[in-house]
């Protein structure tokens, strides 16, 4: 990035505004593209919005001290603090989005029967605290357009019902069904869950339909048929 921004100042061409608005910027997102390789547009967008935050924060935060203290001095001993401080604040922000690259979008096969299986995208959330009351097993979300095709395979016997809170609804009921076994793509390999609980949604998962499923987090530390 430094050298990035050296070669930028020493261009012949482009102006003191054009190097200003539109250079570093986009030598921005280029540094922050090839750091943390987001998988979307939306997520690089966020990423920039969260680096940005964080440049006026140490900026503003430096600002104060100077004027608290009334010299500049000592404020190079406070320095690693205040960036450390930012750092945290930028991690957790960004842990606050959408799972920025941490957690994948994987493939998973949901097997409702020996002859019915339904493949789709995943992610995985670490948001998702949803589990079967009686039981406590984790509850993995699927979009009701992607499962409607296949619900007269699902047994009635299997159905459960998970109470959920969300933003702008205090609280509901979520229809769920136990199929036979879940299979998601996991390092190179395949981790099959037996008799997982999968809830039904009506809301749309992603934006984009980059993925059409949200997997319970607890399920990635489980072993094969557990």
């Amino acid at each position: 990035m430094s050298l990035g921004q050296c070669v930028l100042l020493l261009l012949p061409f482009g102006g003191a505004f054009v190097k200003l608005f539109v250079g570093y910027p986009g030598l921005s997102l280029v540094g922050l593209y090839y750091i943390f390789r987001p998988r979307d547009g939306i997520c690089l967008v966020k990423l920039s919005a969260a680096a940005y935050f964080g440049a006026v924060l140490l900026g503003g935060s430096l600002i104060l001290f100077e004027r608290w203290t009334g010299n500049t001095s000592g404020i190079f001993l406070y320095l690693p603090l205040l960036a450390g401080g930012v750092v945290y604040g930028l991690y957790v922000l960004l842990r606050l989005t959408e799972n920025y690259g941490s957690l994948p979008v994987v493939e998973a096969e949901l097997v409702i029967s020996e002859t019915v299986v339904l493949r789709v995208y995943a992610l995985w959330d670490s948001g998702n605290g949803l589990r079967e009351p009686v039981s406590g097993s984790p509850v993995s979300l699927v979009e009701k357009e992607v499962m409607e095709p296949y619900r007269e395979f699902l047994a009635p016997e299997t159905c459960r019902v998970v109470p959920y809170h969300s933003i702008g609804c205090k609280k509901g009921i979520l229809q769920s069904f136990i199929i036979e076994r879940m299979r998601i793509a996991r390092e190179g390999e395949w981790l099959e869950i037996l008799r997982p609980v999968i809830g039904i949604t009506e809301e749309s998962i992603s934006v984009g339909g980059e993925y059409r499923m949200i997997l319970h987090p607890a399920l990635k530390k489980r072993r094969n048929n557990i």
